[in-house]
């Protein structure tokens, strides 16, 4: 059974959280606009971190081929590996702002919007914008290191703010009485 938050009391907060405004535009628009909202195969994987060029600091082109899927027996063709036309160590921090599809991005944004202001306003607007780059971006680090067997397979999860919320809100936010649903 898992916990949808649906509102939090935020009549304690001393400052508007700017940086949580900016990550929520900013998530949406790259799903929007830059991924078309998940349409867009070309941008996702070009810009998805992809272990195997973070552990050689080498772009991993790779060609389409068809997959079938085991339980329908469907066919389709699987896009390959774009080429990244910035520093692949850059996907670490590009990625944070990718989504799987509306849902992907329709979870976080919620967690975002209900937890991100408490989290803001209890770090402050300079620790919020430095913690979550950090954060989402070292989140990804043992998928990638030499260790975990990197592959060529892309990373475009929101692990920064996903990862990061709800163990955030629980620490600093448990004063702050945040109303949920169970489902």
């Amino acid at each position: 059974m898992g916990m949808i938050p649906i509102a939090d009391d935020n009549s304690d907060l001393t400052l508007t959280p700017f940086v949580n405004y900016l990550l929520l535009a900013a998530n949406i628009a790259v799903f929007v606009l830059l991924q078309g909202m998940g349409a867009n195969d070309r941008f996702t994987y070009a810009f998805s971190t992809v272990p195997m060029e973070i552990v050689t600091g080498k772009d991993v082109v790779t060609p389409a081929h068809r997959v079938e899927d085991p339980v329908s027996g469907q066919s389709f063709v699987q896009p390959g590996l774009q080429p990244t036309p910035i520093s692949v160590y850059l996907t670490l921090l590009v990625s944070m702002f990718m989504h799987g599809g509306i849902a992907h991005l329709a979870g976080n944004m919620l967690y975002l919007w209900i937890f991100g202001d408490n989290i803001e306003n209890a770090l402050g607007t300079g620790a919020t914008s430095s913690s979550t780059s950090s954060a989402g971006s070292s989140l990804r680090w043992p998928t990638c290191s030499p260790r975990s067997l990197p592959t060529a397979t892309p990373l475009c999860r929101a692990w920064g703010r996903r990862g990061r919320s709800p163990a955030c809100s629980a620490a600093t936010c448990s004063s702050s009485r945040a109303g949920a649903c169970a489902c």
